[in-house]
């Protein structure tokens, strides 16, 4: 019997973790959806220096300096804003094969 209710609860766990990642997936996509059309802009943030720097439309070129940035916005879907990336980024992305979800460029333009 004790069998039968573990395996139930983690039928239950499976279920709700499902139903929260495609939650996740969904409303993510909404959201960059909803950004990249611009109702956020103008928006105000600070850089490293303390800084006040007004970001006025969705940015258009990325330019990443590190793998793990890299990575997420990779997985955020912005990877066809990305103009730019570091050697070691450029590297993980050959590794794992995904060097298609940037956007080529050559060195001239």
């Amino acid at each position: 019997m004790e069998f039968r209710a573990v395996l139930a609860v983690m039928f239950v766990i499976i279920g709700i973790s499902a139903t929260l990642g495609i939650m996740e997936l969904s409303s993510s996509f909404h959201v960059a959806n909803y950004v990249e059309k611009g109702e956020y802009y103008p928006i105000l943030v600070k850089d490293g220096l303390g800084q006040e720097v007004e970001i006025s439309q969705f940015p258009s070129r990325i330019v990443s300096l590190a793998p793990s940035d890299t990575q997420i916005l990779v997985s955020l879907g912005l990877g066809k804003y990305i103009i730019g990336v570091d050697c070691y980024s450029y590297q993980l992305l050959t590794e794992l094969n995904q060097t298609s979800l940037i956007k080529k460029r050559s060195r001239n333009n």
